[in-house]
């Protein structure tokens, strides 16, 4: 095993210094006198992003920051933190000579593709030299993952990146990404993990099964389905769904709540028998037929409703724990800490059950440190596929 240390800290006191005093000495304790050399940072929008990254600053002089607003609450071992003003957290990562780390950002002023080139360039340019990372951590805000992807691609080609998009309570652009140099409302941030003796399991999936319920998309623009077998996008899903949309496919409207448990999917690559389904939450209705989803979809592609549960959104945890631990060969006593990608949509779906995913993530791994977010888009990789931006997804990284 390497000598990787991780550690994980949470606050939910109503002053930002003290919350970040407070989760930055718990992680740091958790490291056994080891320097933190990387910190993953979370926060709720009911802090203020500039003031949440100047305390960690404070508090963690010298250490690369890497990090996001989450939605709903900071997730961790213990359950959601959300206190009256919100909630904090950060996992620390440390090691001796086992395992290395950098950093890399870019905002959006050049194109989405030159922002994942440039944030890729400046995180290899900061790790070991000609050597590429393990796994990529990625923030993005929300809008342009795929391109921010294929420019990462550009410059790593196959490491597998991982992580979420920033998120708000509401919907309403209040998100931000944490970077090393500070708070971004439009960018991405990177953090890269090396180290050959480091154990990493590292998976994405959607809590849904495929129904026989199929159409090609006829007609889109980027994240908008137009048509579905040359029908209006809004009628083909009011087929599939019911009259739960209804008023919103007559008037036009929100769709966010009706479809978390039915949305729709792409398959790629996998077997044929159980493909890997990206996954489109359907959001905005039109009363021109259009329907607007939080991933490109392509013109071309087959869209198959998928169908889900409270329960199934739940009890994903307990498989994902499963591959990911059958990937990095380890056993959970073996496991450093955990890194995790909740859908801010699932969570939604699932309310007050969110509890019940953290506590059996850590019933499987027990006291390890874990920090999640609650996001508004979820990047993982895919074998045979590369990374992927998907909705309503799961992602969980096991380091040991």
């Amino acid at each position: 095993m390497s000598d990787l240390v991780m550690g994980a800290g949470h606050s939910a006191a109503p002053e930002t210094h003290a919350a970040v005093r407070e989760a930055a000495s718990v992680a740091r304790r958790a490291l056994g006198g080891k320097e933190p050399r990387l910190a993953i940072v979370a926060a709720t929008v009911d802090h203020d992003a500039s003031v949440v990254h100047a305390a960690f600053r404070e508090a963690l002089p010298g250490v690369p920051l890497h990090g996001a607003t989450t939605s709903l609450g900071v997730l961790t071992g213990s359950g959601v933190v959300m206190g009256e003003k919100g909630g904090v957290g950060v996992l620390l990562l440390g090691a001796g000579q086992d395992a290395s780390f950098a950093v890399g950002s870019a905002d959006l002023a050049e194109g989405a593709r030159e922002a994942g080139r440039k944030a890729a360039r400046a995180l290899a340019s900061s790790g070991p030299a000609g050597e590429p990372p393990r796994l990529v951590f990625i923030a993005v805000t929300p809008g342009r993952e795929e391109e921010i992807l294929a420019g990462i691609t550009d410059v790593l080609p196959g490491v597998p990146v991982f992580g979420g998009s920033a998120a708000d309570h509401t919907i309403e652009g209040a998100w931000s990404i944490f970077t090393d140099q500070g708070v971004q409302r439009e960018g991405v941030t990177l953090a890269g993990l090396w180290g050959a003796s480091v154990r990493i399991g590292a998976v994405i999936e959607g809590p849904y099964e495929p129904t026989n319920k199929r159409a090609v998309i006829t007609a889109s623009n980027g994240r908008a389905i137009e048509t579905l077998d040359g029908r209006p996008a809004t009628e083909v899903l009011h087929g599939w769904i019911g009259d739960s949309i209804a008023a919103e496919v007559r008037e036009g409207g929100n769709l966010l709540m009706q479809t978390a448990v039915t949305p729709v999917g792409i398959a790629r690559g996998g077997d044929a028998e159980q493909p890997f389904y990206l996954l489109l939450h359907p959001a905005q209705a039109h009363p021109e037929g259009r329907v607007d989803v939080f991933a490109e979809a392509p013109q071309g592609a087959t869209v198959c409703l998928m169908s889900g549960s409270a329960d199934s959104l739940v009890g994903i945890i307990d498989r994902i724990v499963d591959r990911c631990l059958a990937a990095a060969n380890i056993e959970p006593r073996d496991a450093r800490g955990a890194f995790l990608i909740y859908c801010a949509g699932c969570a939604g779906a699932v309310g007050g059950r969110i509890e019940e995913v953290l506590s059996r993530l850590r019933g499987r791994l027990g006291d390890v440190p874990i920090l999640g977010f609650c996001t508004f888009g979820e990047q993982g990789h895919v074998p045979g596929v590369g990374n992927v931006h998907s909705n309503l997804s799961v992602s969980l990284v096991i380091a040991g």
